[in-house]
Order: C-alpha cells, then sequence, then structure tokens
C-alpha cells in the first residue's frame, strides 16, 4: 500500500478490496468521471480497506495470503 492514492478535495472515492488487491475509484465533484487505481497490494486478499483522513489520506488495508499469512497494511 506504497502508491498514493489519485485523489483530490471533494472526489468521491470508492474502495474496493477484492482477491487480486485493494481497488480505488475516484470521481469528481459531478460524478461524471472517475479515475481507476491500483491494484495495491496486488495478489493478495484485500477484507477490509478504509482511507484515514487524519493521516492525509493513506489507506489501511486488512489483507490475508495464504504464502505470507495476515497483514495490516499502511501506506
Amino acid at each position: 500500500m506504497t502508491e498514493p492514492v489519485p485523489a483530490r478535495a471533494g472526489d468521491m472515492l470508492a474502495l474496493a478490496g477484492t482477491r487480486k488487491g485493494a481497488f480505488v475509484r475516484s470521481g469528481d465533484q459531478s460524478r461524471s468521471k472517475w479515475r481507476v487505481s491500483g491494484p495495491f497490494s496486488p495478489g493478495r486478499d484485500i477484507f477490509h480497506l478504509i482511507q484515514d483522513a487524519r493521516t492525509g489520506g493513506k489507506l489501511v488495508a486488512a489483507s490475508n495470503s495464504m504464502w505470507f499469512g495476515c497483514c495490516l497494511g499502511y501506506g
């Protein structure tokens, strides 16, 4: 989870955790144009994904891997 999310103030974010990583869709204020970024942590099962506004919008993800086990990603 080290890449920044390309979002600006006032954007709507849709955060999606999947079996193939985390994805972020960001839409402008009119919600007519959307951008997709990701996958973040590719190849990992992302079970929970939130944006922490206290730290400038960093993402926090709870993931699991058959090889590496459970992980809390912050970045």
